[in-house]
């Protein structure tokens, strides 16, 4: 693993139908066994479906749904064991999503603006930021979040307009 010995990973090869469930399972167990500082889980069907199909089916929309179904059960089972208390959320996707059949690299608005939330301990509640900002924030913000140093060479900017004063 690129990541190295103490990074649990898993495999994202299944079924666009089951792959979700799958990584989701692999959190709940890491989280059992380790309760770890940082919690990465992505999850890859609505991303998967719109490459593959593109926006314009129903499929689409149905696999967001379905996508938000699981999260929803995942925070719920998260905040039923614990696991949320002094915790911050990060949901976001890794690129936006351009009319059609999915792609890498476009440059229209679609595929550059990507949705972004922030929630729980460090965040403040209810506040918006609409300057524009970059995916490249996120790992500096994680790290302010986590209270480390970003490593070195690292771009972006902590997003601090969307966090307590004082943290």
């Amino acid at each position: 693993d690129a990541f190295g010995d103490d990074v649990a990973s898993v495999t994202s090869v299944a079924h666009n139908d089951k792959i979700d469930q799958n990584l989701i399972a692999a959190a709940r167990r890491e989280l059992e066994a380790h309760d770890p500082d940082l919690l990465v889980l992505q999850l890859l069907a609505v991303d998967q479906n719109g490459h593959v199909r593109g926006t314009y089916y129903p499929e689409y929309v149905e696999r967001i749904e379905i996508t938000d179904r699981l999260i929803e059960g995942f925070m719920g089972w998260c905040e039923e064991h614990g696991y949320l208390e002094d915790a911050a959320v990060v949901l976001m996707a890794d690129h936006g999503q351009g009319r059609g059949i999915g792609a890498h690299g476009h440059l229209s608005e679609g595929e550059r603006l990507v949705p972004f939330a922030l929630w729980g301990s460090g965040v403040a509640e209810g506040r918006v930021v609409k300057d524009p900002r970059s995916i490249l924030d996120l790992a500096p913000t994680v790290c302010y979040l986590l209270g480390v140093e970003p490593p070195g060479g690292s771009v972006g900017r902590v997003l601090e307009e969307a966090l307590e004063e004082g943290r």
